[in-house]
C-alpha cells in the first residue's frame, strides 16, 4: 500500500478522511484505490437503476389505472396508490401535487383535462405533435353533447355504471339504471349487461368535479355485436343473429316444485321454464295454499312462455299461460244459467277480506296469507232489490268478509292481478250475517242488547216474518258491517212495529218517544257554558284511527249535545291500555289496528279559551278494576281552574232501582238463550242519536258523561238499549 493510502487509512480512523489527489496516485494505483473507485461507481449505478425501476413501476401502475378508469380525477387516483410498495410511495409521495408532477413527466402517455381528469393518450394522439394535441384538447373542451356515440362499459354497479367513449372524443360517461333501456330492469347486475359490452348512448355534460364528464340520458346495448365491435362498423345496432320467438303450446314436465313456484323442463330442448303459483291459480280458478298439494314432479303441462329478460337466470323461459295439466282439470262454472266451461283463470265464489275501500272502488285481499289482490267497483256489489249504494264506505269497512267472483285484470300490476265481477256482502246468507263468528274464526262479540235483538229477529224469521223484516230491518243488513248495532236495532224496531202497533206505530213515532224524553229536565242535556268546566265520560266507545308502538288516537263522537255529528280525537299511551282486565304489555301496534273499537274513560277540561283532554283508561274485553285515574279535582288543579263536579242527573243505580221497584228484572234469566259477555262492542262508526237509538258514547258497563262535570247515566236516547236491559224492560218502557 502506498504512503498516500496509508495516510488515508490512518487519518480515516482518526475521524476525518483525506482523499488522494490524482497527482499523488501512482500510475496504476494501489489495490485499495481501485477497489474504492469500483464501490463508488457501483453505488451510483445501483442508485440510478433503482430510481429508474421504481419510476417505471409507478408509470405502468398509473397507466393501467387510468386505462381502466378513463377520466379519473387525480384526487381519486391517489387512493389507488395504496397498492404500491411502501418504498415507492415514500419516494414519490401520495398527495395530489406529487402525483400531478409524476403525470406531467410523461406527457406522451397521460393527458390531464379540466385540470383534474386524467386520460391515457391513444396512438393517434401519441403520434401527433404538441400543437395538434392541444388542438384536440380544445375540441374536447367545446364538446357538450354526445348523440349516438359508441362506447364500452368499464365499471358497473347495481344502479349505475360508467362507459368509456373514444369517438368523437375520448371521455367517460356516467349512466344510471333509469337511462339504460328505458329503465325496464330492476338492477344492472341482473340485466345481462357485462363489463366490456358495447353500447350506444346519448349524453350531455354533467356536473363538475365528477369522475365522468358526461351524463347519459339514453343507453342501449349493441345486440349481436361483441365487446370488440369498433365504432366504425357500429353506426347502427347490429341485428340479432338468432331471433327467439315466444313458446306457444309447448309441452314439458315439472322438474322442480316448490310451494310458490316451479320449473318445467321442455321435452326436446335442454331448457327449462319458470312458472309461478299465480299461473296455476288462474288455471284452477281458486287459490292454492301450496303447489305440491295439486301438482307433482313429472306432471305434463302444456303452456305458453316468453323469453326470460334475466339472461343469467336458471330458466330461459317464463310461463305466461297454462292450457292443460296432466290429471288436473281446469275450473268449471257451477252456474245453471251459463252451463259452460269457465276459461282458466276465473275465480268462482272466493272468500276474501276488504283491504281498502274508497267511495267508488276498493280492493279485496284473498288467497294464501292474503297475498293476492282483486279490484272491485261500486257497480260490482250485489244487493237485494230496491237497495242502492251511494258510497262504498257506507257498506264496507276494512277487514269485512266478502265472497266474490273475479277474472284476470286487463291492466294487471305487480300486486293487483284480478278484477272482481261480482261481490257479495257477508257469506251469502242470513245465517251468516247473524252468525257470531266471522270467516277467520275470530269471535264477534255482541253486547247484551244486541244478543236480545238477534234472538228476536231469529224468532221472527222462524215465525214467517222474514218478508217483513227484510223490507226495513234486514233488507239493507248486507249493506252494513256484520252484527252492527245499527242493523240489529233497525231490525228490532221493525219487529216491534209488527207486534206492538199500539206502542210503536211507526219508526217516526219511535224516535218521537226519545224526543219527548229530551224535553224532561231530568233527562235533558245541560246547556254549554263558557265558564270553566270539566266534562267526564266514563265507558265511552270509540274507533282507533291511529296507532304506534307506544300510543294511539281514538275517535269518539262529540257528546256535547244530542244528535251531534262531530267527533273528538282522544290520544292515549300504551301505559293505559288493558285487555280482558289486564294491562297489555305488548307494543300497541301488535294488539291494536286502525278501525278497532275500544272503550275508554276520559275527561275534557276547559277554561273558556282552551280545552284539554285526559285519558287514563282504555280497554277491550272486560273492564279492568282498581285502575288509578286522575280525579276531577286533580285535573282542575292541573288546568288551574275551579270547576266543581256535579251529579245533577239520575245515576245508573237510581235507574236500576226504579226499574226494580216497578217489578221488572234486569237479570239474564229473562232470555236464557242470550249469550252473555263482557266484551267491547264492534267497530261501529259513530251515529247520531237521532238516527239510531243506540249511542256510541253509551257505557257498556259504566256511566255516561254529561257536560260540566256531570258523571252519571241519564236515560236520554241512549238509555233505552243500555247493556243489561232485557226485552221486558224495552216493552215496559
Amino acid at each position: 500500500m502506498c504512503s498516500v493510502c496509508l495516510k488515508f487509512a490512518g487519518l480515516r480512523a482518526g475521524g476525518w478522511v483525506s482523499y488522494c489527489l490524482p497527482s499523488q496516485l501512482s500510475p496504476r494505483g494501489c489495490l485499495f484505490q481501485r477497489a474504492y473507485r469500483m464501490v463508488l461507481q457501483t453505488s451510483r449505478q445501483a442508485m440510478v437503476n433503482g430510481t429508474s425501476k421504481s419510476r417505471e413501476t409507478l408509470k405502468e401502475f398509473l397507466r393501467k389505472r387510468v386505462e381502466s378508469h378513463p377520466g379519473i380525477s387525480i384526487q381519486k387516483l391517489t387512493g389507488h396508490l395504496s397498492q404500491l410498495p411502501a418504498e415507492i410511495r415514500l419516494k414519490y409521495g401520495g398527495n395530489v401535487d406529487s402525483i400531478r408532477r409524476v403525470l406531467e413527466q410523461f406527457p406522451e402517455i397521460f393527458i390531464i383535462r379540466n385540470h383534474d381528469q386524467v386520460h391515457v393518450a391513444n396512438s393517434k394522439t401519441a403520434n401527433k405533435q404538441a400543437g395538434a394535441s392541444s388542438g384536440a384538447n380544445s375540441d374536447d373542451e367545446t364538446t357538450t353533447t354526445l348523440t349516438g356515440a359508441k362506447g364500452k362499459v368499464y365499471r358497473m354497479f347495481k344502479t349505475y355504471g360508467f362507459i368509456s367513449v373514444q369517438h368523437p372524443i375520448s371521455t367517460s360517461v356516467y349512466f344510471s339504471l333509469r337511462s339504460f333501456e328505458n329503465g325496464q330492469h330492476s338492477s344492472l347486475l341482473s340485466s345481462g349487461l357485462q363489463l366490456g359490452d358495447g353500447v350506444v348512448l346519448d349524453a350531455e355534460v354533467g356536473p363538475n368535479d365528477c369522475e365522468a364528464k358526461f351524463r347519459a340520458s339514453r343507453v342501449t346495448r349493441i345486440k349481436g355485436a361483441g365487446a370488440s365491435a369498433s365504432p366504425s362498423d357500429s353506426s347502427s345496432p347490429a341485428p340479432q343473429s338468432t331471433v327467439l320467438l315466444p313458446l306457444v303450446n309447448r309441452i314439458g314436465a315439472i322438474e322442480t316444485l316448490k310451494d310458490e313456484f316451479g320449473f318445467i323442463k321442455l321435452e326436446k330442448e335442454q331448457e327449462c321454464a319458470f312458472f309461478h303459483a299465480a299461473e296455476i291459480e288462474r288455471y284452477l280458478g281458486t287459490a292454492v295454499p301450496a303447489l305440491p298439494e295439486v301438482l307433482a314432479v313429472g306432471d305434463k303441462i302444456r303452456f305458453d312462455a316468453d323469453l326470460n329478460k334475466n339472461t343469467t337466470a336458471r330458466a330461459k323461459w317464463v310461463v305466461t299461460t297454462i292450457h292443460n295439466i296432466q290429471n288436473v282439470p281446469p275450473c268449471h262454472s257451477g252456474s245453471e244459467t251459463e252451463g259452460s266451461e269457465i276459461a282458466p283463470g276465473t275465480i268462482i265464489k272466493e272468500k276474501g277480506l276488504i283491504q281498502m275501500v274508497k267511495p267508488e272502488f276498493g280492493f279485496i285481499k284473498f288467497g294464501t296469507n292474503y297475498r293476492d289482490r282483486a279490484f272491485f267497483h261500486l257497480n260490482n256489489v250485489a244487493l237485494p232489490p230496491r237497495d242502492t249504494i251511494k258510497s262504498l264506505p257506507d257498506v264496507f269497512t276494512i277487514n269485512d268478509p266478502v265472497r266474490f267472483e273475479a277474472k284476470p285484470s286487463q291492466k294487471p300490476s305487480e300486486k293487483v292481478k284480478w278484477q272482481a265481477t261480482t261481490v257479495w256482502l257477508g257469506d251469502l246468507g242470513t245465517k251468516d250475517v247473524l252468525d257470531s263468528a266471522d270467516e277467520s274464526g275470530n269471535e264477534v262479540f255482541l253486547s247484551d242488547d244486541e244478543s236480545d235483538i238477534m234472538d228476536l229477529i231469529q224468532d221472527g224469521l222462524a215465525a214467517g216474518n222474514a218478508s217483513d223484516l227484510e223490507d226495513d230491518g234486514l233488507g239493507a243488513g248486507s249493506g252494513l258491517p256484520l252484527a252492527s248495532s245499527q242493523t240489529l236495532v233497525d231490525g228490532l224496531r221493525q219487529h216491534l212495529r209488527v207486534e206492538t202497533h199500539d206502542l210503536l206505530s211507526s219508526p217516526k213515532d219511535f224516535n218521537h218517544h226519545f224526543r219527548d224524553l229530551h224535553k224532561d229536565e231530568a233527562f235533558g242535556h245541560m246547556p254549554q257554558s263558557v265558564e270553566p268546566s270539566i266534562v267526564i265520560y266514563r265507558g265511552a266507545t270509540g274507533i282507533v284511527t291511529n296507532v304506534t308502538d307506544y300510543g294511539g288516537t281514538i275517535e269518539v263522537q262529540d257528546q256535547a249535545s244530542p244528535g251531534s255529528s262531530g267527533s273528538r280525537q282522544v290520544e292515549f299511551s300504551n301505559a293505559v291500555f288493558y285487555r280482558d282486565g289486564s294491562l297489555c304489555v305488548k307494543e300497541l301496534c301488535q294488539v291494536l289496528g286502525r278501525g278497532d273499537a275500544v272503550a275508554l274513560d276520559y275527561m275534557v277540561g276547559s277554561n273558556g279559551s282552551r280545552e284539554e283532554v285526559r285519558c287514563d283508561l282504555v280497554w277491550q274485553g272486560m273492564r279492568p278494576h282498581d285502575v288509578p285515574q286522575m280525579s276531577p279535582e286533580e285535573f282542575g288543579q292541573h288546568l288551574q281552574i275551579k270547576a266543581p263536579v256535579h251529579h245533577g242527573g239520575p245515576t245508573y243505580d237510581d235507574f236500576q232501582r226504579e226499574i226494580q221497584e216497578a217489578g221488572l228484572c234486569l237479570s239474564d234469566d229473562v232470555n236464557p238463550r242470550r249469550r252473555r259477555n263482557n266484551h267491547s262492542p264492534l267497530s261501529i262508526p259513530p251515529t247520531s242519536s237521532e238516527t239510531s237509538p243506540t249511542s256510541p258514547s253509551g257505557s257498556i258497563h259504566g256511566d255516561h258523561g254529561m257536560p260540566n262535570g256531570v258523571c252519571g247515566n241519564p236515560l236520554g236516547s241512549n238509555g233505552i238499549f243500555s247493556n243489561d236491559v232485557s226485552v221486558s224492560v224495552i216493552h215496559g218502557v
